[in-house]
């Protein structure tokens, strides 16, 4: 369908605005932008505004047009005044859809108040938080809830037991405390002191494996590098599931595992990716509980233990009433 009489006076007034657009500087960019983003909506597909914009605008290439386009629909209007203060390729990437938008206010609030802004600290602020996203996905949601583009995890602390200095504290003490990707002075003090564990929420062995397989490797030593303990629920089901499954298993004092736990006391347990599923701070709680076991205590076949209200009806893996898979 070809634009009708109307329409087509609308779209030569505007290309006619982005032409004298075009010959000034960074100001009318945001003004360009809005101009193209009204051009679209008046063509039906986005090869016809392709067509429009090169017949039109030949030196214009698609990549600077969306660039436009992008910083219309991102700081127009109101922001207007305070974006045009940032130089553009900070403002390109600031109007990216895909960039956080507590990076984007984070940017414009220091904007406002004066301060220069750098491409550089913008890809590193957009990279900081890819990366969050990636490692710590309970971290960065809570972040985008925040009013700022900077990175702040002390709200979080409640939920991890204490910022890093407590929990370095509670860990020199004898407790079992958690770390996370950020963590950077609990890490390393851990690492140096040889009493960092990795409890990833990946599968390092096959499913075949009985549940707490690991156990059994560490019983007669301290724990090493790594320690997966839920691994067997995990390859089978969902996340969410595989914790409830493991929590219930782990928490039977008749297995071996629970006296196993002692063991763990004094060390950091972390994963360089979690989601909020990982189990670390299950476990965390689990060895604080725990007692060194008696002599006399017998160890439990884990092929023997029962797990109650199956919590995995009618996905696709279940448990049986033995709690096997």
């Amino acid at each position: 369908m070809e634009p009708g009489d109307n329409t087509l006076g609308e779209l030569a007034v505007l290309a006619t605005n982005i032409k004298a657009g075009l010959k000034t500087g960074t100001l009318e960019k945001i003004k360009i932008g809005d101009w193209l983003n009204q051009a679209r909506a008046l063509l039906p597909s986005d090869s016809k505004f392709g067509s429009w914009c090169k017949n039109n605008f030949p030196g214009l290439g698609r990549h600077t047009r969306q660039n436009y386009m992008n910083v219309a629909k991102t700081f127009g209007g109101e922001l207007f005044n305070t974006a045009i203060t940032i130089p553009d390729t900070a403002l390109y990437l600031l109007a990216r859809p895909k960039t956080p938008k507590s990076v984007q206010k984070g940017f414009l609030e220091l904007s406002s108040l004066g301060q220069k802004i750098k491409t550089d600290d913008v890809k590193k602020a957009i990279a900081l938080h890819k990366d969050l996203q990636l490692k710590d996905e309970e971290l960065y949601e809570s972040l985008m809830n925040e009013n700022s583009g900077r990175i702040q995890t002390n709200f979080l602390d409640a939920k991890r037991g204490g910022d890093q200095d407590k929990r370095i504290s509670e860990a020199e003490k004898g407790l079992c405390v958690v770390a996370y990707p950020f963590d950077d002075r609990l890490l390393k003090w851990a690492g140096e002191k040889g009493f960092l564990i990795k409890t990833p929420n990946e599968n390092y062995t096959p499913a075949k494996k009985p549940p707490f397989y690991n156990v059994w490797l560490y019983r007669n030593n301290p724990p090493n590098e790594h320690v997966i303990f839920d691994n067997y629920w995990r390859s089978n089901l969902d996340p969410k599931l595989a914790l409830i499954a493991y929590k219930k298993a782990a928490s039977k004092p008749a297995t071996f595992f629970a006296s196993y736990l002692y063991k763990l006391k004094g060390y950091v347990l972390f994963a360089e990716k979690i989601d909020r599923h990982w189990h670390g701070p299950a476990l965390a709680n689990l060895v604080n509980q725990s007692r060194k076991p008696e002599a006399t205590e017998v160890e439990a076949d884990f092929n023997s233990m029962t797990i109650s209200d199956n919590p995995n009806k009618g996905s696709k893996a279940s448990l049986d009433e033995k709690g096997v898979l």
